[in-house]
């Protein structure tokens, strides 16, 4: 069961009996304010986690300012209740922000792990916090600024990466998984392939050794200058084994 809980359509979270028709909720998309009414009005509280203990899809928008200033720590709650959702596989959130006053960020807390982390309409500080904060198989990011690093996930997908490149050459270089898809990106052009292939020859490693998987598609780059940077790569995958050969 799916259910989209916006703040246009609620004011209040719409579950009060979760026994009767919030059993088989699996999947949810709900704004941020309403979800931390729940959270914090729900009576009682353990009515809210019922309702939400199936979930296995979840899509927060609105996870900023709006919530943050009603009462303290309400960031470090919502990392809280996704850690209390043991079958959650597949996570949106959309246009994140970091509160505007010092943040009291939690130390020795472990990411958590998820299948897929999906990150829409969030950048700088923001996207580099949520990126500490989760253990993903499959990381998107759509409509993101980019930062300069990216988590060691499998899977990585990018969709519209503007052409703001900060820090782009940096996280595409120290990325290395096994699945990358690039679509609508007008960041992924030549800049970043010279930059990457730059990055190769001065360091004479691979770019992605790892990748067995490449999709890019309606990107600004040069067909030429791209192939060019895989030869490259290719080159530099044999160059140990070719070396280990000769030792053996």
């Amino acid at each position: 069961m799916h259910l989209t809980c916006l703040s246009d359509r609620y004011h209040v979270c719409p579950w009060a009996h979760p026994e009767d028709s919030f059993a088989t909720l699996t999947s949810l998309k709900i704004d941020a304010p309403l979800l931390y009414n729940g959270l914090f009005n729900s009576s009682p509280r353990s009515s809210f986690d019922i309702s939400l203990a199936n979930l296995t899809s979840l899509s927060v928008t609105q996870l900023n300012e709006s919530v943050y200033r009603l009462t303290e720590n309400r960031l470090e709650t919502f990392f809280d209740f996704l850690m209390g959702l043991t079958r959650l596989e597949e996570l949106t959130i959309e246009s994140f922000a970091l509160p505007s006053t010092p943040y009291p960020e939690r130390r020795g807390f472990l990411p958590i792990h998820i299948r897929r982390l999906t990150v829409v309409r969030t950048g700088g500080a923001e996207l580099t916090f949520l990126l500490t904060r989760f253990d993903p198989v499959e990381l998107r990011l759509e409509y993101c600024t980019f930062v300069s690093t990216i988590p060691g996930c499998t899977c990585l997908r990018l969709r519209g990466i503007p052409l703001r490149r900060d820090g782009l050459v940096d996280a595409m270089w120290g990325w290395d998984g096994l699945d990358l898809e690039v679509t609508s990106s007008p960041a992924f052009g030549d800049d970043l392939v010279r930059g990457l292939e730059n990055r190769m020859h001065t360091e004479r490693r691979p770019v992605w050794p790892s990748m067995m998987r490449i999709r890019i598609q309606d990107c600004p780059y040069s067909d030429r200058l791209f192939g060019r940077m895989l030869d490259q790569r290719t080159q530099l995958l044999k160059r140990p084994r070719a070396s280990s050969s000769r030792r053996s």
